[in-house]
């Protein structure tokens, strides 16, 4: 019995190294993941702080290309405005700045165009062709019907100085 009793003291010893021993593993085990799990949250508030400011980054960049592909637009709308037709952007882009660029610089070539027409019609060429962008040019209309009518009035003029000259020739004789 007394073996009996040294054994079981013997066990109880054990027993209580083995809880000792597991109970500083779990401490240790606990403790390893708690920084793990420390280390974890930081790494992702830290990614998504970079996304965020990647996302804000980029924003601006993008935001200022087509600010500032705007803004060009708008200036030159402006000249145009005022009667600068030399203006050009002449941007190279496949989207909608890139599509309303193109538009605005074939409205300045064709204002340049009815501009520069307008000066040889000023300076007496009245034998110009007036080449219309549409069915709905109104200013070419208008610079067809500018010349027509110059054309008839210069006919009436000649006839008349015809007519003036063929009646002087016949008072003086």
């Amino acid at each position: 019995m007394a073996r009996l009793d040294s054994a079981g003291v013997e066990a109880s010893s054990l027993l209580n190294s083995v809880e000792t021993l597991a109970g500083r593993e779990m401490d240790t085990a606990k403790a390893s993941g708690y920084a793990s799990s420390s280390r974890a949250i930081n790494w992702q508030i830290t990614v998504v702080l970079a996304s965020i400011l990647l996302g804000v980054f980029l924003g601006v960049v993008i935001s200022r290309g087509l600010t500032r592909n705007i803004n060009q637009g708008v200036t030159m709308a402006q000249e145009i405005a005022k009667g600068d037709f030399s203006q050009r952007l002449n941007l190279n882009r496949k989207d909608e700045i890139g599509v309303l660029a193109d538009a605005l610089d074939g409205m300045a070539v064709n204002l340049q165009k009815k501009a520069d027409l307008a000066e040889t019609i000023a300076d007496g060429n009245l034998n110009v062709s007036v080449e219309l962008a549409s069915e709905k040019d109104q200013l070419g209309l208008s610079l067809q019907r500018m010349t027509d009518s110059l054309n008839e009035i210069l006919g009436q003029v000649q006839t008349a100085t015809e007519q003036i000259a063929t009646g002087g020739g016949q008072v003086s004789d």
